[in-house]
């Protein structure tokens, strides 16, 4: 069961009320009568007189036997002035007050909150000497209050166990902050946080400063604290419910919520140094589609200044500003290019928005938006300008190799230090009739060698050619004869290139004389 500030604020009410109401009950009509009969001089009296107490400072040397039975009623932690105090403060609350100087005055009488009960402390040679008196002169009957005191009981039994077995703080004081009451935790705390000397004293300490919310217009207020020792340094969650003019407060230790909020500073420190560096921009939009995160990279690509971005603008008027910057694809109108960044927001959503955006700047962005938990979205802008600029330049340094290769009369193929095929040129497709680079599978050595053989006549050169072009070390220029299955003569050419590559060229036998020269030297 979870018992919300005003549930246990009438739980804790209703246990000291009950206990002290219990106690004196039971002492009260239980016990002789003994309020009028003659106390001895220094001693509480015959042990059937009323209510009386005896102190030698913080320890109970006499008592009556209704005052026995009072003090059992008291909870078990802390010394015997301690465990009385927890029950008669709640009724007489100037008692905290004014019972030091008790030695200077030498009598002090006190009237509890319902004027039902009369409270005698006299110093008697260095002896405080306390007497409760009851003012109602119709007590019930035993017989009819019995059962009563017996539910009473088992009330005051229930609430103390939830109190003095609960994994938190629980306290009673008043708006000046004097301890009125507190469980068997809130006692546990002292003796770490102060020592046991101070867990003997009454009233107990206040550990927590609650002066900034005793006079708040908040029924319930919630503040954050801590209490160090020489050890450690341990972190609460003190809630205070005002009840009447005092306050019941409790803490719960919340060691593990800080620790993990540290540890998501420290982690976002982290993030924060590590995004800083990143070529990269980051923008991190929350599920309310506001910008949340960013890095400097995002300011340096977007060209929006750091206040806009810190500003926490929208993430359609962060494309709005991005548009004017001309920084975003323009289309031919603006419904358009609103349905487009549509788009883009429900493809971060899913996680599939992957996009390159060439701009009108000569600038081309890769885009790609990615979902985050609870609903956020982040997207990475990357300048690939050089990347395709340096793509384009090979892809035309390749055309035009080809454009050449394509202007040569021989047939050239050219193959991979792994024997792939990596470059024909026309007059190869004209002559084996196929060209391997169009194939959807790649075209290994054995396919071209295969298609070699099977269309000239059978010759052990290919298989030769073969390992020429797999043996990529220690390899001079190899040239052969093949005859194709039509009876045309070919000069078969295979020169090593660099990195392992393999050239082989086929033209009509023997016209050249660089031919002749390379057969001599072969």
């Amino acid at each position: 069961m979870v018992l919300t500030g005003a549930t246990l604020a009438a739980v804790l009410g209703l246990s000291s009320l009950t206990a002290v109401s219990l106690a004196l009950f039971a002492a009260s009509h239980f016990g002789p009568d003994g309020h009028q009969a003659k106390r001895a001089a220094n001693g509480a009296g015959h042990r059937d007189e009323g209510i009386v107490f005896l102190f030698d400072r913080s320890s109970l040397v006499d008592a009556t036997r209704a005052g026995e039975r009072l003090i059992a009623a008291a909870p078990n932690d802390g010394s015997d002035w301690v465990r009385l105090m927890s029950l008669l403060l709640p009724e007489f609350p100037e008692l905290q007050g004014r019972i030091d100087r008790l030695a200077g005055e030498g009598l002090q009488t006190y009237t509890s909150r319902d004027e039902t009960t009369r409270l005698t402390a006299e110093w008697r040679d260095g002896l405080r000497r306390l007497t409760l008196v009851d003012y109602d002169v119709n007590p019930p009957t035993a017989e009819i209050d019995a059962h009563n005191l017996a539910a009473l009981e088992r009330e005051l039994d229930t609430l103390r166990a939830n109190t003095d077995f609960a994994p938190f703080m629980v306290w009673r004081q008043n708006r000046e902050g004097r301890i009125s009451w507190f469980n068997r935790r809130y006692l546990e705390e002292i003796k770490r946080v102060r020592g046991k000397k101070d867990a003997g004293r009454w009233p107990a300490p206040a550990l927590f400063d609650t002066a900034a919310v005793a006079d708040s217009a908040e029924k319930s207020t919630v503040f954050r604290a801590s209490l160090e020792t020489k050890r450690k340094e341990t972190w609460y969650d003190v809630h205070v419910h005002h009840v009447g003019d005092e306050m019941i407060c409790s803490a719960i230790n919340i060691d593990k919520v800080v620790g993990a909020e540290q540890q998501l500073r420290a982690f976002m420190q982290t993030l924060t140094k590590t995004f800083a560096d990143l070529s990269v921009g980051l923008a991190i939009f929350d599920r309310a589609r506001r910008l949340v995160m960013f890095n400097p990279a995002l300011a340096d690509l977007s060209g929006l200044p750091i206040g806009f971005l810190a500003a926490h603008p929208t993430l359609f008027g962060f494309l709005d500003r991005m548009r004017d910057l001309g920084r975003v694809p323009e289309p031919r109108n603006y419904t358009e290019w609103r349905k487009n960044m549509a788009d883009l927001e429900e493809g971060a959503v899913d996680g599939t928005y992957l996009e390159t955006w060439t701009l009108a700047t000569g600038q081309t962005f890769r885009v790609t938006g990615q979902p985050h938990p609870d609903g956020a979205i982040a997207f990475v802008f990357e300048d690939i300008s050089a990347e395709i600029s340096l793509t384009r330049r090979f892809r035309s340094e390749v055309e035009a190799r080809q454009s050449v290769l394509d202007q040569m009369e021989e047939a050239v193929a050219v193959f991979s230090g792994s024997g792939a095929v990596t470059m024909v040129n026309s007059a190869y497709v004209d002559l084996w009739g196929h060209d391997p680079l169009e194939c959807v599978e790649n075209v290994g050595l054995a396919d071209v060698i295969s298609t070699w053989s099977s269309a000239s006549l059978p010759s052990a050169m290919w298989t030769e050619g073969a390992n020429f072009i797999r043996n990529s070390r220690g390899r001079d220029p190899w040239i052969t004869d093949a005859t194709l299955l039509d009876g045309r003569a070919i000069s078969c050419r295979f020169v090593g290139l660099p990195g392992g590559a393999t050239m082989v060229g086929f033209r009509p036998l023997g016209r050249s004389s660089r031919d002749v020269e390379l057969r001599r030297r072969a």
